[in-house]
């Protein structure tokens, strides 16, 4: 009896949460879906220039010097060196708050731009990210937890009992099509649960990264949060880029140089990013931060002294994107989010079958019985 009761909560619990939250499903299953391949659909919209390198590559700071007398009302915050030969170098500037990524040759002229604005990529980008709404974000991790809830309670409702688990992933109503959408939701369901709540929880990561760290420091080591960094006191003459990255270089000697961050302020300092391992493992990095003035290292976040919790943390979000073993795991993200959309879809149409069509039929039936009781009465 208790049993029956609880199912019966869970069911209501499962359909109506499934009618509220199916068309937040469907849509953030779909377009994440779609931005697992975001790098490969903005290089097809805004392609990298490729062209082959002659002679000396240019200091960082002449090819910054060219990239800002091609955008002088810009402020060049990154410079980023080619991840393979042929390929060109990044750069993202700011201003007022506004972002752009260019691209240079070795010598620091201007080859292109990748410039995403108004194509429906960045309408896919945005929607994911905040649902195209004000304090979307904050929105978007409450749902995506319900979501998560959601796929608990159907994974509870389709758990088998005793005696059924060789039919719990076949299909076997096959009589007709009713049978064979019930089968597919079941099925699905319980296939795809795992990647369900791991895209919801991964996801919510982005609305609350603070929370997740100190949840995740309760259970594993984390490294201490670095406090807040000391102003510098600016000096006559900044030391070149190249020099700052070699005092860099030294502390993280086996490290290969990702990208290098100049802050806008005069006081603060240069942060350099070094890579470990293979150049799509970008969250193994290691910051170190060098006083532009003269080149002593202020601060240093080392990858190898990254503890557990670290560790779990920075999987979060390639977890959640799929961006961390090459094509095969994209495909499966990509297949696993547009699970999603399906589920809702055949969960719809169950629900269309068993309570709107019979309360039509009964409506309809009822109108020729209530015209007859009329005419009589009258």
């Amino acid at each position: 009896m208790r049993r029956s009761w609880f199912r019966t909560v869970l069911f209501q619990i499962h359909l109506w949460g499934g009618l509220i939250l199916g068309i937040y499903a469907f849509l953030i299953g779909l377009t994440g879906s779609v931005l697992v391949f975001h790098e490969e659909l903005a290089e097809q919209i805004a392609p990298e220039p490729r062209r082959a390198e002659t002679g000396r590559a240019a200091s960082l700071d002449e090819i910054r010097a060219r990239i800002n007398a091609a955008f002088p009302d810009w402020h060049v915050f990154s410079l980023q060196p080619p991840k393979e030969p042929g390929r060109p170098w990044t750069s993202y500037l700011l201003r007022a708050g506004k972002g752009r990524l260019i691209f240079a040759d070795s010598q620091g002229n201007v080859t292109g731009e990748r410039n995403l604005t108004g194509t429906w990529l960045q309408l896919v980008e945005q929607f994911h990210s905040n649902l195209l709404i004000r304090g979307g974000r904050l929105y978007n991790g409450v749902a995506g937890l319900l979501v998560a809830v959601l796929a608990v309670t159907g994974a509870v409702l389709w758990w088998p009992r005793r005696g059924e688990w060789a039919s719990a992933f076949r299909i076997v109503r096959r009589a007709n099509w009713k049978g064979i959408t019930y089968d597919l939701h079941r099925v699905g369901g319980a296939l795809t649960f795992a990647f369900a709540v791991l895209f919801c929880i991964t996801g919510a990561y982005f609305t609350w990264p603070a929370v997740y760290r100190q949840i995740i420091g309760a259970v594993l080591p984390v490294s201490p949060r670095p406090g807040p960094t000391a102003r510098i006191q600016a000096g006559l003459a900044r030391r070149p880029l190249d020099a700052l990255v070699a005092s860099a270089q030294r502390r993280v000697p086996e490290g290969i140089l990702l990208r290098v961050l100049m802050p806008q302020s005069a006081t603060q300092p240069v942060r350099i990013v070094f890579r470990h391992g293979r150049p799509d493992e970008n969250r193994k990095t290691s910051h170190i931060a060098v006083n532009p003035y003269t080149g002593e290292v202020t601060g240093a976040d080392m990858y190898a002294e990254q503890r557990t919790g670290d560790h779990l943390v920075s999987m979060l979000s390639p977890l959640h994107t799929g961006h961390f073993g090459g094509l095969p795991v994209k495909l499966i993200w990509a297949l696993a989010g547009l699970a999603m959309p399906a589920l809702f879809v055949t969960g719809f149409v169950m629900w269309w079958n068993r309570v709107l069509v019979p309360r039509a039929r009964r409506r309809t039936s009822r109108e020729p019985v209530e015209a007859r009781i009329e005419a009589i009465s009258r």
